[in-house]
Order: structure tokens, then sequence, then C-alpha cells
């Protein structure tokens, strides 16, 4: 383990993708979507694998900071769960591509939000405002009611949120990275009741650029990884089934900023995917069945790249990589080759004019392949993205 100074890395994969880039454009129609996509293709061609179809969500009111996907009514499908400007809002996903928003919740700006497994019946979203800083953990049911389980209050803004039983008691706790420099990851461990207890401090002293949480090695306890976006690092949280984070600092290229935790490359013990934004590359460190990771592999992906997404986005059931960058606006889809033992470009998903701002992956359509979500930076507005269309 170390800093991130003389971090050793490995180059794998292609040298990078060049496609030739263009935004889409097109007709909206009444479900706040355009018509008529352009459909983006890899190695696949259109109506089989890796072919991507973005779609404009046309709301003039929504600044997006924070996304993720996730069933949030119980009907089996994937909603987009948005941290905005105006609050949290949904975009229910009603099938074939079709979808629907749900009005800001609350009048604050929401800066971050992460799924959270349901408790009793109700589907749960971890949600960070600003105005005072808290985060609300918000439920939903099958009629789409949106209402409040819980608060947590924060002493400082947050950077990131993500769910994780750290205490292994089945249920789900709140981890949150403050924003700024010189600041902390804090959790709030579930009570009975869905209340949570006070915080505590996970790790201080960092600038914290986000926070992933999932199963690292052959256990069952949710681990987490987040980055420190200063000091050029990855640290992972191993959890000992019994209200421990064990933090190990992986030194990490660059200026990692993104992170993702899932098994991309197909040998049964999840990865951590980080974005590097100064080196405009995605970081792989694999997994080993013990809960560790080994040192960084660099793959080139795009100019700032900042946003990191892992899901199934050609169907075959092995996870790939998705890739945002704040500074070109692409999305590039990654997938693992087995021939090469290597990560590698696949496909170009998307172009946002004025960069990237947030980007989740989940199945929203039905058809067994993740879609995305992808939001502008500052620019207000969503792009849905079908895979697989």
């Amino acid at each position: 383990m170390g800093s991130g100074t003389g971090v050793s890395t490995t180059s794998v994969g292609s040298t990078g993708p060049t496609p030739d880039m263009g935004a889409t454009t097109g007709t909206t129609s009444t479900t706040g979507t355009t018509t008529g996509p352009d459909v983006k293709c890899g190695d696949g061609v259109p109506g089989e694998n890796f072919c991507f179809a973005p779609r404009k969500i046309v709301d003039p009111d929504v600044v997006v900071a924070d996304l993720a996907v996730s069933d949030f009514d119980g009907d089996g499908l994937g909603d987009g769960l948005v941290a905005a400007a105006d609050g949290f809002r949904v975009v229910w996903a009603e099938g074939a591509g079709a979808i629907a928003f749900e009005p800001g919740v609350l009048g604050t700006p929401a800066v971050a939000v992460a799924a959270m497994p349901p408790r009793n019946m109700a589907q749960r979203a971890a949600v960070a405002y600003e105005q005072p800083p808290r985060v609300i953990v918000h439920a939903s049911d099958p009629t789409r009611v949106v209402g409040f389980q819980a608060t947590i209050a924060l002493m400082r803004d947050a950077a990131a949120v993500a769910g994780a039983d750290v205490t292994g008691d089945g249920d789900t706790d709140v981890l949150v990275a403050e924003a700024g420099t010189d600041a902390d990851v804090v959790w709030a461990a579930a009570q009975p009741g869905g209340a949570f207890a006070s915080l505590e401090i996970l790790w201080t002293g960092a600038a914290f650029g986000d926070l992933a949480s999932g199963l690292l090695g052959n256990d069952l306890f949710d681990d987490v990884a987040f980055t420190d976006r200063a000091a050029g690092r990855l640290l992972v949280g191993r959890n000992d089934g019994g209200g421990m984070l064990d933090v190990a600092d992986q030194g990490a290229p660059g200026t990692p900023m993104g992170v993702a935790v899932g098994d991309v490359t197909a040998d049964g013990f999840a990865d951590v995917l980080v974005a590097d934004a100064s080196g405009g590359r995605l970081v792989l460190f694999r997994g080993r069945s013990d809960g560790t990771v080994r040192p960084p592999e660099t793959l080139a992906a795009m100019a700032g790249a900042r946003h990191v997404a892992v899901a199934d986005l050609d169907g075959d059931g092995d996870l790939d990589a998705a890739v945002a960058g704040t500074g070109s606006g692409s999305v590039y889809a990654y997938r693992y080759d087995p021939d090469e033992d290597a990560l590698s470009f696949a496909a170009e998903i998307a172009e946002v004019p004025t960069g990237v701002a947030a980007l989740a992956a989940g199945e929203m359509t039905g058809d067994g392949v993740a879609d995305l979500l992808v939001a502008g930076a500052g620019l207000p507005g969503l792009w849905f993205v079908r895979s697989n269309p």
C-alpha cells in the first residue's frame, strides 16, 4: 500500500478510443424523451450487442448533481434516482423505454443519491441535501408516493453517499463522504424502526472524490471503496462482519474520482474501478478472494474522466464498465476480453456537449440489458441511453 506518488501501474487493453463524436438530437415527445435517436454501435450491429440509443429527457428546470438506478416502485424495472438542484426527483421507468418525471421533493438542493434495499415493503433511497446538510432516506411504494423514512444530520455538505450493511445485522447503514478538503467519511448504523444511530467517523483527513459499496472477496459482508483525489489513493474498507471496517490505503494513479465495485473480469471476485480525471484513464484494481485488491492497471479513457458505472450492457451475463468525462462529455463502454485478460474499449455510448455531471446504469426497459442515465454538467435535463435498442 502507499500514497498516490510513485504508484506502479500496468497499461492494459486497447490504446484508447478514437470514435467520431456527435450530439444526439431529435423531436420532443409527450413522454419526455426525444424520438428517432441515433443508434451508436461498437463491435456489434443494431439489434445485437453493444449498441446504444441516447434520448434526451427534456426538462428545463432540472440541473442534476448525481444519479442512481434502482427499482423504486417495486415493478421490477429500474427507476432513475436524481439528486437535482430543486431536490430529489424520480425518473419512473414504464417499460419499452417510456419514462415519466416525478416533481422535486423538497425545495433545497440535493447533491448525492444512493439506492438502498427495501425495508418493510418500501423501496428506499438515501439522498444528501444542502441547506442544511443532511441525508434523508426517502421511501416509495407501488403507488409511487415518495415519502420520508429518516433524517441524518451532517456536519458538512456531502460529496457522495452510499448504503452498506456495515454492522452485519441484515439492515442497510448509510455512509457519507464529506465535501471539501480535510474531510471525513462518516457512517450511521440502521436502528429498529427505520431510524439511524449517531454518526461515527470511518476515515478522516482527505479530499474525497466518490464512494461505493459492494461485496469484495468470497464472504457475504458489504465492503466500501472511496477515493482521495488530493492524495491520489483508493481506500478500501474491508468488512469483518462485526461492525468494523478495516481500511486499506491503495495508491491510485493521477486524480482518482469516480469509483464502482463489480466483477468486470469474470473471475468470481468483485473488482474496483476508478476514473482518473487528470490522466484521462480508467483504472482497474482486480479483486482477490480475501477481499484485497491487486495493484492498479490503467486503460486510456477520455479527458477529465470522472464517472464510472458497472452493469451488464450487452446482455451476455458479464459486467461491463461505462466511463464518462467532465471535460470531453464522452461516455464510453468497456468490456473484458478473456483472450487478452484485459478490459478493452467496446463502444461509444453518448456525447454530452457540456460534459457529464453524473452517470448511472441499471435495467430500465425489461429486456434484461442494463441501460444508462447521463446528466450534462450545468446543462438542464438528462439523457436516457437504451442499451441493445
